[in-house]
């Protein structure tokens, strides 16, 4: 028993030892763990894109009629279901017709009472003619028949004219579309009465297979934007996005106005984009974007890289050569597919973090691991 009991105390002390170094390596480690943060970082790289820029604008109609009456009269029946779609030279509104019937009678009676007189004094102005030259009448005479002819041609004229007019009356009895397109609600009832003292609007008709985007921008932007494209506007790219929508369509451009406004200092713009699913309509808001020129010596970092500060300043966290990671103020310019544009503070090939693991202080050593995905790739 006591040579057991000595065997027991020699070998003690050895054990604890054992046991006091693996907790002191694994403090060590944890340690050494805890000090170093591993980071993800990205490279300070030049990135070619084009820079945009977005203005507001409201979507017009390409071609926009205001249908109205051309006569006056009580509307018999209305031809069209609201909101369709419409044919240039269908029927929309009819109009009673017979008051222009009877006007239209009673210009043809005038007119062959005027063909009448024309023949008789065209006759007699003939005849007389003849007489004036062997000297049977007198020049006074001549001159009055001659009067009386010129009187009934212009009878007759006048009678021409006022049957053409009731036949126009009577056609626009019949109200039709001007153009094709899209017809709104109809701005009359059947029983109403229109057209007195003025032209009575009935609908309104706009062609939105194609619309136009009116838009305006700053003065000096729109002279920076012109230095910058290389070619004609007409063949630079413009698109639009509309509100709600995360599909950009292209279009065309359409004109720029030749005069700047003197309340604004800005300049009217307009484009033109295909609407064949009519996805845009009149009056609706959309957002057009101008695409300028590459700018190929800019800096960009990945949107994750970059801090905002409540004072819109903008700032990122650069790990130096040793490892430490420091604060820095940057001015950042456009932002496209998720990319700042670096204007000032940074130079190229610098590590910038854009993912942490956990809070970062100045100063602090990490351990840095480069990020592919966010690298900008020129």
């Amino acid at each position: 028993m006591i040579s057991f009991g000595l065997k027991k105390e020699r070998w003690l002390p050895f054990v604890i030892a054992l046991i006091l170094a693996g907790c002191g390596d694994s403090e060590e480690s944890d340690k050494s763990s805890q000090a170093l943060p591993k980071v993800s970082y990205s490279l300070a790289k030049p990135w070619s894109f084009p820079l945009e820029e977005d203005l507001p604008g409201r979507v017009v109609p390409w071609r926009v009629a205001e249908v109205r009456a051309r006569v006056e009269g009580i509307v018999l029946k209305r031809h069209f279901e609201e909101g369709a779609e419409i044919k240039e030279g269908q029927k929309l509104f009819t109009i009673d017709p017979a008051p222009f019937k009877l006007a239209l009678l009673r210009a043809e009676g005038n007119l062959a009472q005027a063909e009448a007189s024309l023949q008789e004094t065209q006759s007699l102005f003939r005849r007389n003619e003849t007489l004036i030259q062997s000297g049977a009448i007198s020049q006074q005479e001549y001159e009055a028949t001659l009067a009386g002819f010129k009187t009934a041609q212009a009878n007759w004229l006048v009678a021409k004219a006022s049957v053409e007019t009731e036949k126009l009356n009577l056609e626009y009895a019949e109200v039709k579309a001007p153009l094709s397109g899209r017809i709104g609600k109809a701005l009359v009832s059947e029983g109403a009465f229109v057209g007195r003292s003025e032209a009575t609007p009935l609908a309104i008709i706009r062609q939105i297979d194609t619309v136009y985007v009116d838009f305006t921008q700053p003065i000096a932007s729109w002279v920076r934007f012109q230095e910058s494209i290389k070619e004609e506007l007409q063949k630079t790219k413009i698109t639009l996005v509309a509100e709600g929508s995360n599909h950009p369509m292209e279009g065309e451009w359409g004109f720029a106005e030749s005069a700047v406004s003197q309340e604004n200092d800005r300049i009217s713009l307009r484009a033109k984009f295909a609407n064949p699913e009519h996805r845009l309509l009149p009056g609706m808001y959309v957002r057009v974007r101008l695409q300028n020129q590459q700018n190929k010596e800019t800096l960009a970092l990945p949107q994750k890289s970059i801090v905002r500060h409540v004072d819109g300043s903008a700032s990122v966290w650069v790990i130096d050569s040793d490892n430490a990671v420091r604060a820095r103020l940057v001015k950042t310019g456009k932002m496209q597919n998720g990319l700042w544009q670096i204007l000032e503070g940074l130079q190229e090939g610098e590590r910038v973090v854009s993912v942490g693991e956990g809070k970062i202080s100045e100063g602090m050593q990490v351990s840095p691991v480069e990020s592919m995905m966010m690298t900008p790739r020129p």
